[in-house]
């Protein structure tokens, strides 16, 4: 069959566009790559832009008096970026930093991006490497990763610059979880009357970000009260993991005034699973508190609907962890029903809305982006946050909205991450219409295009 001459140019010209994309993307693949070899070599001496000119301070006087050198709104021109590269935190690591520095390659072109230094803190006196890393000029600090390195660095006496730790040394109180169901949003918040961090004389600000278990914990607990539940059981591995989640879940629970009524465990080789999630129903519980990773959900979740004898399904309320973050229908069938707060980053992917930063980073590291996305996600927020965190910590400026979630800061310096709300169906996560912020989301998704 022959083609007409102007569908033949038609047809050319696209193929032309194609291949111009595919050689940008190439190029810029193997810049990125150059960067991050550049990066581990020489600590990444680049030098390029930012950013945002922030809003005026709501309340100067205040800002002036407890952080004085803020009132000046620069963005940082060198940022350091602390991180483990080898051991058992190394995968991890690298995530974030690949992240972080397609996030920093991403960023507004024709102005100047800040300079890069990446440290190794693995295995390093992670005050050691703080204070060298502001002795060669950093202006910001991002890291340590590892909550043993975070406590270490929470002793110092005192914080010359900014600082967003990626992790908690020590877990923050969740005495905010008192709230009362009708005021719930779904994200931590101290105390209002709590005092800033003593970070000392220079008082220069300390954040901090986590992706910790406990919090998504939290978060799950804070969804089932919210959708009026009071009685709940709680389902977790026989794992040093299971036990600090049935501690979260139970603690977060009380403290919005529901009720425990089980708690049960299973063993790692899910022996008589049958008869521990048999024992769980029979206490009168109105929904599940659960902590699995996919194999473990797979199981336990045509369990619970064996043995639950009520008319409707039992709710069973879960973290990301249950979701391996790759659609896979076949597998995940077992899990339908499911309810689980995950990061936009990871819900999203498989929406026809692909970002020119996820098609980088997916087609630069196709092999290690499926398994750890969300720490891709950590490092990508990590960078686009700084320019906000001042605006967001005392000029209550509108909540950032990131690839982790929908971001906003207390007055304590700990950045707060609103998830998305999924649940499973035919094997494939859907948004939960019955979420607090599902209205929210999808006016926001209409907004942005």
């Amino acid at each position: 069959m022959k083609m007409n001459l102007p569908n033949r140019r038609k047809t050319a010209a696209e193929d032309r566009k194609k291949q111009s994309r595919w050689r940008w993307a190439s190029h810029a693949q193997k810049l990125l790559l150059f960067i991050i070899t550049l990066t581990l070599i020489t600590g990444c001496e680049t030098i390029p832009t930012s950013s945002i000119t922030p809003k005026p301070w709501k309340n100067e006087q205040q800002a002036t008096e407890q952080y004085p050198h803020l009132t000046e709104d620069k963005p940082p021109a060198h940022i350091a970026l602390l991180l483990p590269f080898d051991g058992v935190f190394a995968d991890a690591g690298n995530a974030v930093r690949n992240g972080f520095l397609s996030a920093w390659f991403k960023d507004a072109k024709g102005a100047k991006r800040p300079r890069i230094t990446i440290h190794n803190t693995m295995g390093a006196n992670v005050q050691l490497v703080y204070k060298e890393a502001i002795s060669a000029g950093a202006e910001f600090v991002i890291g340590p990763l590892d909550k043993p390195s975070v406590a270490l660095l929470e002793e110092l006496p005192q914080f010359p610059v900014p600082t967003l730790t990626l992790n908690n040394g020590k877990e923050a109180s969740m005495q905010n979880n008192r709230n009362t169901v009708e005021t719930l949003i779904l994200t931590r918040i101290p105390a209002q009357n709590s005092p800033p961090p003593q970070i000392g004389a220079t008082k220069a600000p300390l954040y901090q970000f986590t992706l910790s278990p406990e919090f998504e914990a939290g978060q799950a607990a804070q969804r089932a009260r919210y959708d009026g539940h009071a009685r709940a059981a709680i389902l977790t591995p026989q794992t040093p993991w299971g036990q600090r989640m049935e501690h979260a879940f139970a603690t977060a629970w009380e403290q919005l005034g529901g009720i425990i009524v089980d708690s049960r465990s299973f063993p790692a080789e899910l022996k008589e699973i049958s008869a521990t999630v048999e024992r769980l129903l029979k206490t009168d519980t109105d929904c599940i508190l659960m902590a699995a990773f996919p194999r473990e959900a797979r199981q336990l979740q045509p369990q619970i609907k064996f043995h639950h004898m009520g008319n409707r399904p039992m709710p069973v309320y879960t973290t990301y962890h249950v979701f391996s973050g790759v659609v896979n229908p076949l597998l995940d069938e077992d899990i339908n029903g499911i309810i689980f707060a995950d990061m936009p980053w990871v819900l999203e992917q498989h929406s026809g809305n692909q970002s020119s930063l996820r098609n980088l980073v997916t087609s630069t590291w196709p092999e290690s982006t499926s398994k750890y996305s969300r720490f891709y996600a950590f490092g990508i927020d990590a960078y686009r946050i700084i320019p906000y965190l001042p605006g967001l910590r005392f000029r209550n400026s509108p909540n950032f909205k990131g690839e982790t979630g929908e971001l906003s800061v207390d007055s304590q310096g700990h950045v707060n991450k609103q998830s998305l709300w999924a649940v499973m169906q035919r094997g494939k996560p859907v948004p939960d219409k019955n979420g607090p912020q599902y209205e929210q989301h999808k006016k926001s998704i209409e907004r942005d295009g």
